[in-house]
């Protein structure tokens, strides 16, 4: 019995970089998903209400966010299919920016979860989108860390069976 358990939880540190990739691409189109839900929800709660001009810009922050947000996944989602493309800037542009550079995909998703969040009780007829709204962002930011996390491992896996880095 403790052999299957061992064998069961490093097996997946036995996977190949294609495995990881294969997941990282998986999570991705659940991230894609998760915001397009929660962008529509945010659409909900956001029509046809009115709101002090603190809270439109964070309504308009939110939108701009996942929008931004969508945008690096796509790319991201490209990188990884095509295979013409290190995955070092795959990892850059979920997890890792550079100094000076656009912030990262999981940092924006931090900020569209805490700026739905203080938008809660601003309209409490509507306070059921909002938290589905932030319900799926959490989702999508989740989905978007395990990519991250799959990114990661297959570069692992990439550096370590390179003939040339041993």
């Amino acid at each position: 019995m403790k052999k299957l358990l061992l064998i069961l939880l490093f097996f997946p540190l036995l996977a190949g970089a294609d495995h990881h990739r294969s997941h990282a691409l998986e999570f991705l189109n659940h991230t894609k998903n998760a915001y397009l839900r929660s962008q529509f929800a945010m659409e909900r709660f956001s029509d046809g209400g009115e709101f002090t001009a603190k809270q439109q810009k964070s309504i308009n922050s939110i939108f701009a966010y996942i929008s931004a947000i969508q945008g690096q996944v796509k790319r991201s989602d490209t990188y990884i299919a095509c295979y013409c493309y290190d995955l070092d800037a795959v990892r850059r542009i979920i997890n890792q920016p550079r100094p000076f550079g656009p912030p990262s995909a999981l940092s924006r998703a931090s900020t569209v979860i805490v700026h739905m969040t203080l938008l809660m009780g601003s309209r409490p007829d509507k306070n059921k989108d909002l938290a589905k709204a932030i319900q799926d962002a959490r989702f999508g930011w989740g989905n978007l860390d395990l990519a991250a996390w799959h990114i990661t491992d297959a570069i692992r896996e990439e550096v370590y069976n390179d003939p040339d880095f041993q």
